[in-house]
């Protein structure tokens, strides 16, 4: 199998909102391209979208806190397919909501992409890592500041 690598942003992917983000790399049998036709489609059909760019009835997890998914629409995730297990954990027995870590988006949005593309295979991996900056204990530097 030929693999892919990419990653992908979950959450204030341009820093002009809350500026929190989690960048996932992954490995997978597709492309980019293919991944987002998917998705896209996906969304067409579902008409529940991840991002407020795709046009869909329904837009989930993207305002600023916004990390539950109600029973209403896993019920029609469901439905059009889309498997739901090992996303999301319910905060306790008797709540019916999932609550989602930015690891769960990037798990259904590839399962949205699975709906598309059935034999679509992703495998979570460690991508590359800045060798300087604030959160890099030993080398705990700003290098040209003044050109950005």
């Amino acid at each position: 199998m030929k693999s892919f690598v990419n990653s992908i942003v979950i959450g204030d992917w341009s820093n002009d909102g809350h500026e929190r983000k989690e960048i996932f790399w992954f490995s997978a049998n597709y492309d980019r391209v293919p991944i987002i036709k998917a998705y896209k489609k996906a969304v067409e059909e579902i008409d529940v979208a991840l991002d407020t760019s795709t046009p869909a009835r329904i837009n989930i997890l993207n305002e600023t806190d916004e990390n539950q998914i109600a029973p209403g629409i896993q019920a029609i995730l469901r439905q059009a397919g889309v498997d739901l297990e090992g996303v999301g954990s319910q905060i306790s027995a008797d709540s019916y909501y999932l609550f989602c870590e930015p690891e769960d988006v990037v798990r259904l949005f590839f399962r949205f992409v699975k709906t598309q593309l059935p034999d679509f295979q992703y495998e979570l991996i460690e991508g590359p890592k800045p060798i300087n900056g604030y959160h890099q204990k030993d080398f705990n530097v700003s290098l040209g500041y003044g050109c950005c």
